[in-house]
């Protein structure tokens, strides 16, 4: 679970899964024996498992991408933790 949120922090700080998997490969260059660790699934996961995980993270985040139906439900459910955060969303006429 740690790689995997490690993964989410990438993500989450504006990484796209490509440059999210260079962070965590040069990281993992900077550890006692980093070549081996790199050779590590579990440590050092294979970029489909990476964009498999950005995957589930950005459709938990934005809804479904292909869908403005559920990218518009998304920005619903969140209108609240994103006004306590100071940010505004606007539908139409309608900002809330």
């Amino acid at each position: 679970m740690q790689v995997r949120s490690a993964f989410e922090d990438y993500f989450k700080s504006g990484y796209g899964p490509g440059e999210a998997i260079r962070m965590h490969e040069s990281k993992l260059m900077l550890e006692k024996d980093g070549a081996t660790i790199l050779a590590d699934a579990s440590k050092n996961p294979r970029p489909r498992s990476v964009y498999h995980l950005h995957e589930i993270w950005r459709y938990s985040k934005f809804g479904k991408a292909w869908s403005a139906k559920g990218s518009i439900e998304k920005l619903k459910e969140k209108i609240e933790s994103y006004a306590e955060e100071g940010t505004k969303i606007g539908f139409g006429h309608n900002i809330y």
